[in-house]
This record gives C-alpha cells, structure tokens and sequence, in this order.
C-alpha cells in the first residue's frame, strides 16, 4: 500500500482531493491508524509547503535548494521511500 501512495505523489496526486465522504487521504490514513502512509503524506506535505514558501528563482529566502535544511529533507524523504517502496 506504501509503495501505491509514493507512486501515486511521485507522479503529482494532490492531497487535497475528497473521497465522497469529505476526507482527503492524510485523514483517511490516520483513521485507518497507518503510521507509514500518515508519515509519507506528512512528508510530502512539508515538501510541497517548502517548495510554495521558496521565491523565484535568484531571489534571496528562507530556504534555497542548496541549503543544508533543504538537503537534510530530501535525504530524509529518500530514505524513507527506498525503506517502503518494493
């Protein structure tokens, strides 16, 4: 199922979608008690948050993509997929 779910973001599904119940897909793994989905979502989120936060490009930020915050996520969020992908 793990492995679904990073397919699925990898190729750009949005977090934001509603199944018919109103509840998008971080709700729906935290009331099916899933902590990897619930992690891999959360993951992601925080990526997406820090890519919108980024200004255009060659002006000054909170974080550029050769910041040591920056690279320390990125090698977090690859491990964590290499650990859960088949």
């Amino acid at each position: 199922m793990c492995s679904q779910v990073c397919l699925f973001l990898k190729r750009g599904a949005s977090q934001a979608e509603l199944d018919e119940r109103g509840h998008d897909p971080l709700s729906i793994a935290v009331q099916a008690a899933n902590a990897d989905i619930v992690t891999l979502l959360r993951l992601a989120r925080m990526n997406e948050e820090m890519r919108e936060a980024e200004p255009p490009l060659g002006q000054a930020g909170q974080y550029h993509s050769g910041s040591s915050t920056e690279q320390q996520y990125r090698r977090s969020l690859q491990e964590f997929i290499c650990l859960h992908v088949d």
